[in-house]
């Protein structure tokens, strides 16, 4: 089958599936959790995966899930992942009674996870690819109701305050080549819709997988509405910036969101721009990524060194004088 083809099925299939998308979206908007403490979310994400005949791996780091399509086969792993915790803000609107409340978008990206899975999966495309797509569901990405974390790390439960610190540590990230996911972001202008960053501070250029990511955005977006930004602090890098010092790694940021991530006032105001035409770009970047026998992902791969090994971050993470947790 075209590669053509295969993104129509896909879009069409995630438009097909819209209200589901959109009743899933509510229902984690409405239960927020916070870190290491997500055990509905978990549950429910898990039973979504299972509906789609995925194999679910559940408590990855005593909460989270993990799913792989074409577990069989024998291709890269590319990782769609998205962060299950809220934040602790009592003022937010939607906060519930431990103060908790999704004030930074994570409830989008597990909105576009399933979204993406729903593509992938029901149009059939998986078929036609050539690598697996492991969704991960991480637990703790927020740092908050940090004295629960370090009581946990006191019981032996687990080593770091951070989950994507401690899946990497539980070698949940051991089979991933490449790991993709989808922020939130108030531009403070209609006119952006999505911003592309592959040169994060301290971390190799990625500009592969953002040049073919941004050509699929060009399918939703005018070229105008796309921006390419090399400079981002280091409070924007959400989950991404642990897994690129191991891994190419890429996380765009997209609109549909007002008022700065972990205040009261933040909000979402268009779930299209958010995360329904963001899973569709991911999706087909994915489609790019894995068709033809994944020749782009192997070009990627084969001229990729990481800045360290899995083994030399979690050892530096050890370290009292790291302190990037906090």
């Amino acid at each position: 089958m075209s590669k053509k083809i295969l993104k129509e099925l896909i879009c069409n299939s995630i438009d097909d599936h819209r209200k589901e998308i959109l009743r899933i979206a509510r229902e984690v908007q409405n239960h927020p959790e916070l870190g290491y403490k997500e055990e509905y979310l978990s549950k429910k994400i898990a039973k979504i995966f299972e509906k789609m005949g995925l194999d679910v791996e559940d408590h990855i780091a005593l909460t989270g899930c993990k799913a792989t399509i074409n577990e069989d086969l024998r291709g890269p792993n590319l990782a769609v992942i998205a962060a299950l915790d809220a934040g602790f803000n009592p003022d937010h609107p939607d906060a519930n009674e431990e103060g908790a409340a999704h004030d930074g978008g994570n409830n989008n990206q597990v909105a576009m996870m399933i979204a993406v899975a729903f593509g992938l999966i029901k149009s059939h495309a998986v078929q036609n690819l050539d690598g697996k797509v492991t969704f991960i569901a991480v637990p703790a990405q927020e740092s908050v109701d940090l004295d629960y974390r370090d009581q946990l790390i006191e019981e032996g439960k687990i080593k770091h305050r951070l989950g994507i610190k401690e899946l990497l540590r539980r070698e949940c990230f051991d089979e991933i080549d490449i790991a993709l996911s989808i922020q939130n972001m108030d531009f403070g202008d209609e006119e952006t819709k999505m911003v592309i960053a592959p040169n994060y501070p301290s971390v190799r250029d990625y500009e592969g997988i953002g040049v073919i990511l941004q050509e699929n955005a060009k399918q939703f977006y005018q070229e105008s509405q796309i921006k390419w930004s090399k400079n981002l602090s280091g409070e924007k890098l959400f989950n991404i910036q642990e897994l690129s010092q191991v891994m190419p790694a890429l996380q765009p940021l997209a609109g549909g969101v007002k008022g700065v991530r972990g205040s009261k006032d933040f909000e979402l105001t268009d779930k299209d721009t958010a995360y329904l035409i963001p899973a569709k770009i991911m999706a087909l970047t994915i489609v790019d990524l894995l068709y033809d026998n994944a020749k782009k992902t192997r070009k990627i791969l084969k001229n990729y060194k990481p800045p360290k090994t899995i083994e030399e971050y979690l050892l530096e993470a050890e370290n009292p004088a790291f302190s990037s947790e906090e």
